[in-house]
């Protein structure tokens, strides 16, 4: 488990998520080499890491003396995967915007099929 309660690394811990339940889906044993589609898929997900060295996330949420402060959300789904995410946007005296994540989910969707409306609520 990745220890990440805010969910900002959703974006990229849905990834190796999708690949698993994939896994599962197909039933291959430990040992049984897996199929060239997954691999590159796999390959894809580890060379991408590297970009996670410049990520650089501002826990300061609010601009200095907001006039104003609005939370947005946002969700959406697909056969995939479902997420969802909570934008705090702020304005200060100034009317300089400061936009920032504040939160995020992400999960994979069910194996059992589900209506895309179901999903995306």
């Amino acid at each position: 488990k990745i220890f990440d309660p805010l969910g900002l690394l959703s974006p990229v811990v849905i990834q190796p998520k999708i690949i698993l339940q994939r896994l599962w889906q197909q039933k291959i044993d430990w040992d049984e080499p897996v199929s060239q589609a997954i691999k590159e898929d796999w390959e894809k997900f580890s060379n991408n890491l590297i970009c996670l060295n410049n990520l650089h996330v501002s826990r300061i949420v609010v601009c200095d003396a907001p006039k104003l402060i609005e939370m947005h959300s946002f969700s959406d789904a697909s056969q995939c995967a479902y997420g969802a995410c909570i934008y705090m946007r702020t304005v200060n005296y100034n009317d300089d915007v400061t936009v920032r994540l504040l939160c995020a989910k992400s999960k994979v969707s069910p194996i059992k099929p589900t209506t895309m409306p179901r999903l995306e609520l």
